[in-house]
């Protein structure tokens, strides 16, 4: 099988569905799936540029457009690309913000009809549309109305063979409007790296914050709630680049008295043992939106536990009983001795087993 995925940005480091991809690919490289990629709208380069990316013995080859060039001769060389390639599928990962800034690409799917004519069509929706929320201001409604149209539009144009997504909430917006749909699990961006686990001896709890933390968060809650648990000690563990929200989620631990370090940016190597030394992890996600989180699905194949601290977001119009990752609310009453046991998640969506999974729903269709 034959694969050109294309997406906004591959500039490795800088763009989780950029990163997605080359990860994705290069798997599929080792299944003897003939893998590559399209940047349409890389912010990272200027003018146009074939790069390589290696995974092991495989090679991902990549062609990259700046932002800067006309869509005309993103058009043209892309297809031209293709044509060559004779692809078994075109995979689109779609981000709105990928190929628009503000998240509103008009003609998008016209640009694509050119793009890639005569091929199977392969859509991914990472996300769909804004004013999704029951409390979501009006301003934010007309946004998501917009961004709807062109979700519908661009269903419409590529009449797109096979289509997944990562979250329960997409896959059932999707579906009530006539369109069938598979979820597949996202797998981490952080590479798992075996490392010992902390001595036994240790006994203090150590919990980590991974990622961006979200506004609105119950972090106070959550203090509440370990102290309730009779646990020897805790310590709140920050990697990564956790946003504006840090300093005022420091504050409340300092008035606490509770104690944290900051670990910052760390090398991939470094991060995976760092989160594999850890016990616990938050996400600070809206609950029904953790299905899309990568440092949610990253910690998860660290083979850690996690609790959903996040603000209260209800979607509008959907009925969601059950999502496929196991990620118990705060308010649920858990103890920690029973969300503390190890879990099998981790192994469905190890990127091996998505990928799998992802060549078996292709095949299907």
């Amino acid at each position: 099988m034959k694969i050109v995925f294309l997406c906004g940005s591959l500039e490795p480091g800088k763009n989780g569905v950029g990163d997605y991809v080359n990860r994705l690919a290069g798997c599929l490289l080792h299944e003897g799936v003939k893998a590559y990629s399209i940047a349409l709208n890389d912010h990272f380069i200027e003018g146009w540029q074939f790069d390589k990316f290696y995974h092991g013995n495989k090679i991902h080859q990549v062609l990259r457009f700046g932002k800067n060039l006309c869509i005309e001769e993103k058009i043209n060389m892309g297809r031209d690309w293709i044509e060559d390639l004779e692809p078994d599928w075109i995979s689109l990962q779609y981000v709105p913000y990928s190929f628009n800034k503000k998240g509103i690409p008009l003609l998008l799917n016209k640009e694509l009809e050119k793009l890639g004519r005569g091929h199977n069509w392969h859509i991914m929706f990472h996300e769909l549309w804004a004013g999704m929320g029951n409390n979501s201001s009006i301003k934010l409604r007309i946004y998501g109305f917009m961004q709807k149209f062109i979700i519908q539009d661009l269903l419409k144009s590529l009449k797109p063979r096979s289509i997944h997504t990562h979250a329960t909430i997409y896959r059932k917006q999707l579906q009530v409007r006539g369109w069938e749909v598979c979820q597949l699990p996202l797998f981490g961006n952080i590479r798992f790296y075996e490392n010992g686990k902390k001595p036994i001896s240790d006994k203090r709890i150590k919990i980590a914050v991974f990622g961006c933390i979200q506004p609105e968060a119950k972090l106070i809650e959550f203090i509440c709630w370990l102290r309730s648990q009779n646990l020897d000690s805790f310590c709140f563990h920050f990697l990564g680049n956790n946003g504006n929200e840090l300093d005022s989620w420091l504050e409340i631990l300092e008035e606490s008295c509770i104690e944290y370090k900051l670990f910052g940016w760390l090398e991939e190597k470094e991060l995976s043992i760092e989160l594999s030394n850890c016990d616990l992890g938050i996400t600070s996600t809206p609950y029904y939106l953790v299905e899309k989180s990568g440092s949610v699905a990253a910690m998860i194949e660290h083979k850690m536990n996690i609790i959903c601290i996040g603000a209260v977001w209800i979607p509008k119009g959907l009925k969601i009983e059950k999502m496929q990752m196991p990620v118990p609310r705060l308010e649920q009453k858990l103890r920690y001795d029973e969300i503390c046991s190890p879990i099998s998640y981790h192994k469905k969506i190890n990127i091996e087993n998505v990928a799998s999974k992802f060549l078996t729903d292709l095949q299907v269709n």
